[in-house]
């Protein structure tokens, strides 16, 4: 009577960490105690291997989603930075309307003192002093616009940082699914040998992200 033997190797199989196949090899002769005990063996390290890549997984989960919930803190913090930037612009867009205001009161005055510039040379001074308080007014406001400009940029980005954690969490969540499947499936001895087939293509490679990925 023919036996069938199931000898476990480390290519390409799923179950055996990963690399690693079984292979159902028909032998003549019946297997022994001993060779039973050491498939026994190797099944239970796969089993500990597999324990530890879904223990693994699951803490890179607990990590991503901690680094989630700070991204998230930082984008609400820079929301309220931005709405405090904008409420300064709009107090500058009225200091800038009243300064306006006043230059074009000033440009009367400018030219009416021009015409007594020898007899006013106080008034020419004061004329300087709110030209330089306009350019220095002006050149606060551009620093505003700046300081707004730079803090959307920042909101953007933090909002590109999200969407790529979430994606890590998905593929990390998959990743644990694929896991649990693998330890839900029936012993191999229990099941029945296949007979010798061609072989399968790989399963297809998972991307992790790069700080799983080191």
């Amino acid at each position: 009577m023919t036996q069938k033997r199931v000898r476990i190797t480390s290519e390409n199989n799923p179950l055996a960490g990963s690399a690693g196949v079984i292979r159902a090899i028909e032998d003549s002769s019946g297997d022994t105690p001993e060779d039973w005990e050491a498939i026994v063996e190797q099944l239970q390290k796969v089993c500990l291997e597999q324990t530890e890549l879904a223990r693994e997984a699951q803490d890179a989960l607990a990590d991503a989603q901690r680094t989630l919930v700070i991204q998230r803190q930082t984008i609400a913090s820079q929301q309220a930075e931005l709405e405090e930037l904008r409420r300064n612009l709009a107090r500058s867009a009225g200091l800038i309307a009243s300064l306006e205001e006043r230059l074009e009161n000033m440009q009367e005055t400018i030219a009416h003192l021009e015409t007594r510039r020898a007899e006013h040379e106080y008034n020419q001074v004061r004329i300087q002093q709110l030209e330089a308080l306009l350019l220095e007014t002006e050149r606060k406001t551009e620093n505003h616009l700046l300081s707004i400009q730079t803090a959307e940029r920042q909101l953007t980005q933090a909002r590109e940082r999200i969407v790529t954690l979430e994606r890590q969490v998905l593929q990390l969540k998959a990743i644990l699914d694929s896991q649990k499947l693998s330890r839900t499936q029936p012993a191999v001895w229990e099941a029945p040998v296949p007979a010798p087939s061609a072989p399968t293509q790989p399963a297809k490679k998972i991307d992790l992200p790069p700080f799983l990925a080191k």
